[in-house]
This record gives C-alpha cells, sequence and structure tokens, in this order.
C-alpha cells in the first residue's frame, strides 16, 4: 500500500511539472507579472539556466500567431542589457545562462533587421526606441515584459505574455466623390512612431497618408492592409479632395484613440453642403472584441484658403467699389453679395449669355464633365474669370429673381433672357452634373442638348 501511494505521488509531480513547463505564449491585457517557475537543484556554481517559451498551442489562429522573430532582451538589478537573443520562426523557446539574481525580460516581437532599427546589447536600455527605418511600413509588433528570480543552479522557464502594439487598417472607402476631383487621400494622425524594447511607446507625433485609388461609381478606395502604431491621443481624420484648382480638406477630430489589436475600417460619403460623413468600424474579432466610431464631417471643419471641390476654377480678388445686388458688372448680373469677416466683400456675378447644344441625352458623366468645362473656360467677359456651375441654393436664387434679372437688362445688348421654364446645368449636392427648372426645382432632370448653361463667378473686393 506504501509503495502505490509513492507511485501515485511521484506522477503527479511529474504531471505538475511538465504543466508549469508548457505555458503557451497569452494574448490577454494582463499587466501583472508572471513569476517564473524552477526546477532542479542548486549547483552550487552561482549559475542558472532561463527557458523563455513562445507558444506550444496546436489551436492557433491566423489571428492569434506570434509574430517573429522575437528579440529578447534580459536586463538586471541595474537595468543593464546582460543577454540578448532571438527566437526564429519555428522555434518555441530559448535558453540562456546567467547569473542567479532578479532579471526584468522584455521581448519584441515582429521586428526584423531589414525594417526596424533594434538596438544591440551593448546599447539596450529599457527605454531604448526600436525605430522603423525610412520607406518601411509597420508590421504586427507585439511587446512583452516581465520579471524573475534566478536561483543558482536553479533551471527556470518563463512565459511571456506577448501584446499587440498596432491595430491594423483593413480598407479606406469615400464614396460620390463629384466628378471633377482628381486625387482622393485620407490622413490620420497622431499617431506613435516607435515603440520602445520595454513595450512603452515612442514618438508620438506620427501620421500616416493613405492614397485612394479611382474606381467605379464615383468611388476612391484602398484594400491595402497596414499595420500602424496607436494614436498618441484622439485622433484627427483628414479627407483631402483634389481637383485642378486646388485641394479641400475635411479633418474630425474623435474623442477616442485609436487602440491597438483592433481593426480598422473606414468608409466616407462625400456631399457637399455637409462635407463628408465617415463611419468606421473597429473590428475586434479573434483580437479584442468589437467597437463601433462614428465619424461626421463638415464645412466648418473643413481647412481654410482651399476650394471648394464644386468649384472648376475658382474666383479672384479684385478692388475698386463694390457693385450692388440687382446691378451689372462688366457685362455682367450680380447676383448675390456676403460680407466676410474680414471686411472683404465677395460678389457673384451671372454670365451673360445662353450656351446650349454642349451635350446630348445619355452622355456620359466624363463627357459631360469635360463639354461642360470647355464650355465654361470659353466664356470671356471684360476679362472677367473662374466661371463654374452654379450649386443648388444658386440656381434656386436665379430662378427667384429671374424678372428682376430680365427687367434689368432689357433694352441692352449683349444679355440673353433668363427663361424661367428652361432646364439649366448646375452642380448637385453630390458634386454631379445635372439639371433644373424653374417649373421642375424639386428634382433633378437628366441633361440633353436643350440644357442651358449660364455660368456664376464669385468675385472678392477688398
Amino acid at each position: 500500500m506504501l509503495k502505490f501511494q509513492l507511485k501515485v505521488l511521484v506522477v503527479l509531480l511529474a504531471a505538475f511539472s511538465v504543466l508549469s513547463c508548457s505555458k503557451d505564449v497569452m494574448y490577454d491585457d494582463e499587466t501583472v507579472n508572471q513569476p517564473g517557475t524552477s526546477v532542479g537543484p542548486s549547483s552550487g556554481n552561482g549559475v542558472a539556466k532561463l527557458v523563455v517559451r513562445t507558444r506550444t498551442s496546436t489551436e492557433e489562429t491566423s489571428d492569434s500567431k506570434v509574430s517573429y522573430p522575437v528579440n529578447i532582451y534580459v536586463f538586471d538589478a541595474n537595468e543593464r542589457c546582460v543577454a540578448m537573443n532571438v527566437i526564429s520562426a519555428g522555434e518555441t523557446s530559448l535558453t540562456m545562462e546567467l547569473l542567479e539574481g532578479d532579471y526584468t525580460v522584455c521581448a519584441v516581437a515582429g521586428a526584423n533587421g531589414d525594417t526596424y532599427s533594434l538596438p544591440s546589447q551593448t546599447e539596450a536600455a529599457l527605454t531604448s526606441v526600436v525605430s522603423l527605418a525610412d520607406g518601411k511600413q509597420h508590421s504586427d509588433i507585439m511587446t512583452a515584459k516581465n520579471s524573475i528570480s534566478l536561483v543558482d543552479g536553479g533551471t527556470h522557464t518563463l512565459t511571456l505574455a506577448l501584446q499587440r502594439k498596432v491595430f491594423e487598417l483593413q480598407n479606406v472607402k469615400i464614396t460620390k466623390v463629384p466628378t471633377n476631383i482628381k486625387t482622393v487621400s485620407v490622413s490620420i494622425a497622431p499617431l506613435y512612431k516607435n515603440v520602445c524594447i520595454d513595450g512603452d511607446y515612442a514618438d508620438g507625433a506620427g501620421s500616416y497618408t493613405l492614397e485612394l485609388t479611382k474606381g467605379e461609381e464615383r468611388t476612391y478606395a484602398s484594400s491595402k492592409t497596414v499595420y500602424l502604431m496607436a494614436s498618441a491621443g484622439p485622433v484627427t481624420i483628414t479627407v483631402n479632395l483634389t481637383n485642378s484648382a486646388g485641394t479641400k480638406s475635411y479633418s474630425y477630430t474623435s474623442s477616442e484613440k485609436f487602440e491597438p489589436n483592433y481593426k480598422l475600417r473606414i468608409t466616407g460619403t462625400y456631399t457637399s453642403k455637409v462635407g463628408v460623413t465617415l463611419n468606421g468600424v473597429l473590428e475586434g474579432t479573434a483580437w479584442a472584441g468589437e467597437k463601433d466610431i462614428n465619424f461626421s464631417f463638415d464645412e466648418n471643419g473643413s481647412t481654410p484658403g482651399t476650394v471648394d471641390p464644386g468649384d472648376n476654377t475658382g474666383g479672384e480678388d479684385v478692388e475698386g467699389d463694390v457693385p450692388a445686388v440687382g446691378t451689372l458688372y462688366k457685362g455682367c448680373y450680380v447676383l448675390k453679395s456676403v460680407s466676410n469677416a474680414d471686411k472683404s466683400v465677395s460678389v457673384t456675378l451671372l454670365s451673360p449669355k445662353n450656351i446650349t447644344g454642349i451635350v446630348q441625352k445619355g452622355d456620359a458623366e466624363t463627357v459631360v464633365e469635360k463639354a461642360v468645362a470647355t464650355a465654361l473656360s470659353g466664356i470671356a467677359t471684360d476679362g472677367i474669370k473662374g466661371w463654374r456651375l452654379p450649386d443648388t441654393d444658386e440656381l434656386l436664387l436665379l430662378f427667384s429673381c429671374y424678372s428682376d434679372y430680365n427687367n434689368v437688362i432689357s433694352g441692352s445688348s449683349g444679355y440673353d433672357r433668363f427663361i424661367y421654364a428652361n432646364f439649366f446645368f448646375y452642380r448637385n449636392a453630390e458634386g454631379v452634373i445635372s439639371s433644373r427648372s424653374g417649373s421642375v426645382q424639386n428634382r433633378d432632370v437628366t441633361v440633353d442638348a436643350k440644357t442651358v448653361l449660364r455660368a456664376v463667378t464669385t468675385l472678392t473686393f477688398r
């Protein structure tokens, strides 16, 4: 009976020893150091073995894999780096011999020497920066930090709890972009640029800009997957729309940070009055759960000193007396006047002549855009430039004051009457060229050869 009890005790001790030496790398948010385990008698020579393990699980998924290589740095009680080693892909652990004592073990996973600048053992400190090389993209960086006490002659196994330091930007898409826009890009800031050996972030003034590719139906998108360091604070997302006249930038600052270990998708829809509405989804399946972030961009959040995307050429600054609304100025009708904060006055003028026959029914958007741009460039009135299509508000204003216009030009040569029932070109809220008339003001009508072009431009009197 006694022999049987001894055998059971030996089996239990052996099982406990195996379990203590076979822990997997963890992906939770643990911040408490996990003690190492040790077995074996004292050798009396002051040397101990440290076994650092990565993973032994047979149930790993593509989202739970350790990033390789795993760079291991060991610091003594004086924070001096006394050992450095690498666990390569396919390996599950490494063993190092160290003098007995207290150590801090740090791991930086996923940083190879071609992409990152890694400090050597003699250079390394806990706060040393693992910096991304110029022109390179971040990989799936993970870090871990743990403390352990090594006993003379013992063999100690340490499992490190790796934590991702990046989020994954999966795709970005901006829809309903005006057809006169040439390029679209999206910028995200502020982001951390790098990470330290001990897992702290470094250089919080970074940013990332992604150029989108033009697709079908006025959509610009990128499905390029990139890893980016977490944000250093509340994130500002900027959408840049560029045409021949310049760049219009819409910015929104979220109240939230972009945390690591999430998958992010951004979808935006452009409207000329509201600006850009972005719906961002943080997806953490097999990473860190789910989270939704909604963004709203409007004109009040756009950057100053830029040109509206619907403006084909922009207006110009002039000097002189400000003409009154409802009068004629250099062969043009003064449609409206707005006083600005800097005491300048912006005056919107209406071109004097009707232009028809520039498109055919069924022409593609690109054909219409080109034909309208050609017609606008041909308008010449006493040196006034910057002619463009009216927007919705300007077209409705024309319909409301057409009789005043017709009375002012009556008896004057060089002006065409404004016919209320005609259909006129304009650029709608989605940036698309369409037409409406005084009789049909509440919906868009397809343009054709009879559609009338009357252009507007804005002069700023200073």
